[in-house]
């Protein structure tokens, strides 16, 4: 089995903003079986936060 660890910036939009671009281009290149994990960055920068663990979520499991 291989895995596609996909990280975002947690206090970036725009990192964020990438994942489905991500995502996409796993879909195009990796075979069917590719496991997807996504991965938040820099969580313990908390005051900074602009993309929240549900949003993600919704954006990953939307994919599927």
């Amino acid at each position: 089995m291989h895995c596609q660890q996909i990280v975002y910036d947690v206090t970036e939009m725009e990192s964020f903003n990438n994942v489905k671009q991500w995502l996409n281009e796993i879909d195009r290149y990796a075979n069917d079986s590719v496991c997807k994990l996504l991965v938040g960055n820099k969580c313990d920068l908390v005051e900074n936060r602009v993309v929240d663990t549900q949003t993600a979520k919704v954006i990953f499991i939307w994919h599927h």
